[in-house]
């Protein structure tokens, strides 16, 4: 058995829309039902991450954690604001030993 790195099951980007009002919009073409929106930017981008997994939850059937990628220095750099729009959802459960698919 060796220590890979777990592959992500999906990869969700996310698309943020600030509008003139200061009213925040989140939304993603990879996870459909994903729609945040409210005036509290910082309440709004919190809820990111347990959306992503009620919603993984509910049309998957499978538990899963969200994390958010991390940027390049680079990009860290020229991002203004500190959200990720990019998030990896891995299972909760680490099975041990082997798992029968197709059965």
């Amino acid at each position: 058995v060796t220590n890979m790195p777990m592959k992500p099951l999906a990869t969700i980007h996310i698309k943020i829309e600030i509008r003139n009002d200061g009213t925040v919009y989140i939304s993603s073409n990879d996870m459909p039902g994903l729609w945040l929106w409210g005036k509290n930017q910082d309440q709004v981008f919190q809820s990111i991450i347990p959306t992503i997994e009620e919603l993984y939850k509910d049309q998957q059937g499978e538990a899963v954690e969200a994390k958010p990628v991390p940027s390049s220095r680079l990009a860290r750099w020229f991002a203004q604001d500190k959200v990720n729009d990019k998030y990896e959802i891995y299972p909760v459960a680490k099975l041990v030993g082997q798992t029968m698919h197709g059965r």
